[in-house]
């Protein structure tokens, strides 16, 4: 302080000249406590010094201090304040010193909502506005470490690196031109559902149902098995484990299989898709000819959805297969039967996984068996011939005939086993056979007999 001496009359006057203002003002912002440091120089003549922060939300902060220096505590968010620092005298002060002004940390990002796109896994994150802040970085961290972040200088963004099947917090920091604030109120995502891996079809020929496994993804709580059959039909099933079953499969159709898992509120992308056959259709219209002398039987059937190839068979009562041939077309040959029988055909559309339930059915009958133990008798006062025989299986009725050496034919025909061939000429030798009869098929004649007849 300067004093300044005048002298009137003889009587002395003290005047006391106003400090010089503060010099080198500067601030500095300690950002985790928003405490505002200010320090400044001292000019000549000042006592004490009062400092004033006068900030943008209308607040001021004064602080009196003999130091060269003045700490603000807590201050308010976001805000820029005006510095002016005045240095004190015994009866005047300085003039107002400015520093470059103090600028608060930006305040905590509130309201935060985010939401996840099922279609995309992108999660829209949005909040509201704070003060102070230059731009915003939102930081999402799973349970296991894993995690995404953006930054906005608006209030929203996208999280475009979601892992699927994983639970993310989510936080927003502001920042401001020399602080960050804090981490918002963390709000909970839950990313899309991982796809299902593995997925194998397979299919129960019995029951003609599939049966759809896999291996489930991360965050899926429920799955479904969607099955698109060669019509672009659809049907499905669903499980909260790694398998499920589909009954009442069409037959003949090449279904496409995919797999897909839900939270309840997405779904994952489908699996890979996979083919698998089902049954193929029973042939319908199944038709057998015989050939009576092979005992060949032509079998034909109208061709079936699905199938790669047929299978004829031919069984008796007792279902057990006596006959049978293949073919990729619509007609085969049963060859060999037996003879005397009435048989079973059925035709088996053969499948790539399955076979067809061989239901329709056609009958057959084989020509009758040769007749045995042929025998003859004559009676010599009527010239008559009485045959017998033991009966031949799958004959309903049966012809003898009697040739004689000189071509002389006769002959008769009965039910039963046995027969009188009257008017034989005498003096013949006859060749007698017995042949079966049925109302298909003339079977094979017996083995010849002779008889002479009398004189």
């Amino acid at each position: 302080m300067t004093y300044v001496t005048y002298t009137f009359k003889w009587h002395y006057f003290l005047f006391s000249l106003a400090p010089c203002p503060p010099l080198n003002i500067q601030s500095i912002m300690t950002c985790d406590s928003n405490t505002a440091s200010v320090s400044w120089s001292s000019g000549n003549g000042a006592l004490s010094f009062m400092m004033r922060l006068e900030c943008s939300n209308g607040q001021t902060y004064i602080c009196r201090t003999n130091e060269t220096g003045c700490n603000i505590t807590n201050m308010a968010c976001g805000q820029t304040c005006t510095v002016k620092v005045v240095a004190l005298g015994r009866f005047c002060n300085s003039s107002e010193g400015t520093g470059s002004p103090v600028i608060t940390g930006p305040c905590v990002p509130q309201n935060v909502s985010a939401s996840v796109s099922c279609s995309s896994n992108i999660a829209s994150v949005t909040w509201g506005s704070s003060q102070g802040a230059e731009i915003y970085t939102v930081t999402a961290s799973s349970a296991n470490g894993l995690s995404a972040n953006c930054t906005s200088t608006s209030t929203s963004c996208n999280l475009l690196t979601l892992t699927c099947g994983q639970s993310y917090t989510i936080t927003v920091k502001a920042k401001g031109s020399n602080c960050s604030s804090g981490n918002s109120a963390p709000v909970q995502v839950q990313a899309v559902p991982c796809t299902p891996s593995n997925v194998l079809p397979t299919m129960d020929c019995v029951t003609n149902a599939l049966v759809v496994s896999w291996t489930p993804g991360a965050g899926g709580q429920y799955y479904t098995a969607t099955l698109q059959d060669s019509n672009g039909l659809s049907t499905t099933c669903q499980s909260t484990g790694s398998q499920c079953n589909v009954t009442g499969l069409r037959c003949g159709q090449l279904y496409h299989v995919n797999v897909t898992a839900s939270d309840g509120l997405c779904s994952s992308p489908p699996s890979a898709t996979v083919n698998t056959n089902s049954a193929p259709c029973d042939p319908q219209n199944i038709t057998t000819v015989l050939q009576c002398d092979t005992n060949t039987a032509n079998v034909t059937w109208a061709a079936s959805a699905g199938a790669n190839g047929y299978t004829a068979m031919a069984t008796d009562r007792q279902q057990q297969r006596l006959a049978s041939c293949h073919s990729m077309g619509t007609s085969c040959q049963l060859t060999s039967l037996p003879c005397g029988m009435r048989l079973n055909v059925t035709v088996q559309a053969d499948g790539i996984t399955c076979n067809s339930s061989s239901q329709p059915k056609a009958v057959v009958e084989t020509a009758p068996c040769i007749p045995t133990n042929v025998s003859a008798t004559l009676n010599c006062t009527s010239n008559i011939a009485s045959i017998t025989w033991h009966s031949a299986l799958g004959a309903t009725w049966y012809l003898v005939k009697a040739v004689s050496v000189q071509g002389y034919k006769t002959s008769c025909n009965n039910t039963v086993t046995n027969c009188d061939i009257p008017n034989l000429q005498c003096g013949q030798e006859y060749s007698i056979t017995v042949t079966g009869m049925n109302g298909v098929c003339i079977g094979p004649a017996s083995q010849p007999v002779t008889l002479v007849s009398g004189t």
